[in-house]
């Protein structure tokens, strides 16, 4: 990373170069318990949680069309999907009967749809057989109007009442044979 010192911005002015280190400062921690002092070393803390745990996060941004690599391993996942909109929406004011609802101002990126599926098992011999999970997402039209921000909501309840088309999908390895002449 480099900065540059707004200060030592000048024409002519040398580059400056100051280096950030990021990383922990401290690596072991005073732990008290009712009447005794338990030192923790945060290494090897982290690495036995890291160890024993039996669940994964694969975080990732995917743009239309994007494709995330990830290597896996047979087992039963949890699915979490977001839809982020990248454009900026506004939804008018709006006079009620009785009051006024508030003009809103949705600047990208914002949530706007998901998908969510509790368990997603993935059996060794799919790992062979295919070379690509494809998955589908909700996605809300645009919102116009304050009632559609209810819409995230839904979510959950969409993602189980069309859980068979949204389950995500195989698809076949390609294989290329060699072209003999």
């Amino acid at each position: 990373m480099r900065i540059v010192i707004p200060s030592k911005k000048y024409q002519g002015a040398p580059n400056s170069d100051i280096t950030v280190q990021a990383g922990l400062n401290v690596t072991k921690r005073e732990f008290v318990e009712g009447d005794r002092t338990v030192l923790l070393n945060l290494a090897e803390r982290f690495d036995k949680e890291r160890q024993s745990s039996d669940s994964i996060r694969v975080a990732g941004k995917i743009t239309k069309g994007d494709v995330l690599q990830v290597q896996l391993v047979p087992g039963t996942y949890k699915i979490e999907a977001m839809v982020m909109l990248d454009k900026r929406t506004i939804i008018p004011a709006e006079r009620r009967d009785d009051f006024t609802t508030p003009m809103i101002d949705l600047k990208p990126p914002y949530l706007w749809g998901g998908l969510e599926i509790d368990e997603f098992v993935i059996r060794e011999n799919k790992l062979y057989e295919y070379d690509e999970i494809q998955f589908a997402v909700i996605s809300f039209p645009t919102p116009t109007m304050y009632e559609h921000l209810q819409w995230l909501d839904y979510v959950e309840g969409e993602s189980e009442k069309y859980k068979l088309v949204l389950k995500p999908k195989f698809r076949e390895k390609v294989v290329v044979e060699n072209e003999q002449t």
